[in-house]
């Protein structure tokens, strides 16, 4: 999905300040879901670059949410280009925002 397609499916969905959102890249397509502790995200194909975080989404503020998703989708880009710098290993970031090998 598009970044826009991505932001109105999170919003429609709801997701509250203690659900886990695993959020993914492929190229320009995006994925994302609600997981469970005890699952661990897994796509059929590796994604280019992924994340998994909690948040208080700011679903009643347009402006504010534009801005926290845009700053979202920026933080995944850095860890994209954390993980090219990186290289071989590769780099995700864990629930509490820490960076993970273990992708």
């Amino acid at each position: 999905m598009t970044r826009d397609e991505l932001l109105a499916s999170i919003v429609a969905a709801g997701p509250g300040r203690d659900d886990l959102v695993y959020l993914e890249r492929s190229g320009d397509a995006y994925h994302w879901r609600m997981v469970t502790d005890t699952e661990m995200p897994s796509s059929p194909t590796a994604p280019d670059v992924w994340m998994s975080f909690t948040a208080d989404w700011p679903t009643g503020e347009p402006a504010r949410l534009r801005t926290f998703f845009d700053d979202l989708l920026a933080e995944l880009v850095s860890v994209a280009d954390r993980r090219a710098l990186a290289a071989p290993s590769l780099i995700g970031r864990t629930r509490d925002g820490g960076l993970s090998d273990q992708c």
